[in-house]
């Protein structure tokens, strides 16, 4: 099936098509995805899906870490938000050089780690900054 997907005919031909009826299918995947959300199960079904896709892990991966770490934040220990619409509750933060999974963040640990692009050097300093005397406005 391999060799037969990667012909270039048929490739072309599943680019023309795709390009052809693609509201017609971005219409079924819409309707689809609204039926699994109806239920528990279907929503559970799309979180590991999201997972899967996104961060190489499945939704019982997901939920063995999220044990490990007694149900809250790696960093923060703040329990996390509910779940919606199929959305996990926590980041997956990963190495961004190896792609290796840490643990699972709120959003906001999550960001403070991005935004401080994973540099240890960055951390300390704004810890050292929190830390020092500042004047007090006049």
């Amino acid at each position: 099936m391999a060799e037969y997907n990667a012909r270039p005919e048929v490739k072309e031909h599943r680019h023309r098509y795709n390009t052809e009826h693609r509201e017609d299918h971005n219409e079924w995947k819409r309707k689809h995805r609204e039926g699994l959300r109806a239920t528990p199960e279907g929503r559970r079904k799309l979180l590991d899906r999201q997972l899967r896709s996104n961060r190489g892990i499945g939704l019982e991966e997901y939920e063995e870490l999220l044990a490990s770490q007694a149900g809250v934040c790696a960093i923060c220990s703040e329990p996390p938000p509910p779940l919606t619409d199929g959305k996990q509750a926590f980041h997956v933060d990963h190495d961004h050089a190896n792609g290796e999974i840490r643990g699972l963040l709120c959003r906001g640990c999550n960001f403070g780690l991005g935004n401080f692009r994973d540099r240890t050097d960055l951390l300390r300093a704004a810890i050292a900054y929190l830390m020092a005397p500042h004047r007090q406005a006049a």
